[in-house]
């Protein structure tokens, strides 16, 4: 063999190791599973498909996120428990579902500002070591733009100090609303959500307590005379990513998913926003009225709403 040759086979030899190790430290596309709270038809999804569309085209190469389903795939009480087993890598859905297990998180549902204001605050900052004690990354709140009130079929009794009487009264409301339903002398009863139309028009519930959005998806405009105001909380849905799965991350992976997430903050605002617009209009459009309590009533019942959480 002559030095020419033993030149070129060792040159070939190190090219080769040089690719073969350029090979193993690339960046290998890593998929993550993402469970939403909601079944894959609900108008809350919207904004979520539209963020996983733009993370899956913006981070091909990188990052991926595949959408594997809502409650008919994993019930909804069992999501955070997958994230933690590893079953599922991501969450998108309300924090109240597990409101017991971060205490804290319930400044978002108290908060008056927008996701954009509190992320300009440093809130989500603050808000973060909560989530990361229990192995979770908080890495967008795409909840706010929308807020809660309560609906009447009939007008309540207005009480001199400028607040509302609904003695007598039956009221859909789930537990975490009770202490608002028993400060109007409310009675709350427990009426799954398919089955509210119903209990409505046969006069087995005379109200509800509801979102400002989503109402009109279940008619329930047919049944709904009066809005008590002023609203009070605020959404709070959130995506969280499991620690181990963030953390199993390349730092670029991560930016581009923060980058994202704050991206959407926004256009999940706006969208929520419409929403409101839209279906406030078709509720007056139907008949509804607004009951607007005043002065220390008023400050009374936000107060009772502040208390619930």
């Amino acid at each position: 063999m002559t030095f020419k040759t033993t030149i070129k086979i060792g040159a070939s030899v190190c090219a080769g190791a040089l690719l073969a190790l350029s090979a193993g430290t690339a960046s290998a596309e890593t998929t993550l599973r993402l469970i939403t709270g909601w079944p894959s038809t609900s108008f809350f999804n919207v904004p979520l498909e539209q963020f996983v569309e733009e993370v899956n085209e913006r981070g091909e190469g990188l990052v991926q996120i595949r959408l594997v389903g809502g409650p008919e795939v994993t019930p909804l009480s069992e999501q955070i428990g997958s994230l933690e087993l590893g079953v599922n890598d991501m969450w998108y859905g309300t924090i109240s579902a597990f409101q017991q297990r971060i205490p804290e998180a319930r400044a978002l549902v108290l908060s008056d500002y927008t996701a954009p204001e509190l992320r300009e605050r440093g809130s989500f900052d603050m808000l973060r070591p909560f989530f990361d004690e229990i192995g979770l990354h908080y890495l967008g709140y795409f909840g706010s733009g929308y807020t809660f009130y309560v609906y009447l079929n009939e007008e309540p009794t207005r009480t001199e100090d400028g607040g509302a009487d609904l003695t007598g009264l039956r009221l859909r409301a789930p537990f975490l609303w009770h202490p608002v339903m028993e400060h109007l002398n409310a009675t709350p009863i427990n009426v799954e959500v398919a089955e509210l139309y119903e209990a409505l028009s046969r006069g087995r519930v005379d109200g509800y307590g509801w979102l400002d959005i989503g109402l009109t998806d279940f008619s329930w405009q047919d049944y709904t005379r009066y809005r008590i105001r002023p609203n009070f909380w605020q959404g709070d849905v959130s995506v969280l990513v499991s620690q181990e799965a963030w953390n199993g991350l390349e730092p670029e992976a991560q930016a581009l998913l923060t980058e994202i997430a704050i991206e959407y903050e926004v256009i999940a605002h706006d969208y929520m926003i419409g929403l409101e617009q839209t279906e406030t209009q078709a509720l007056y459009d139907a008949g509804m009225e607004d009951f607007d309590l005043s002065g220390d009533a008023a400050e009374a019942y936000l107060a009772a709403a502040t208390d619930a959480l």
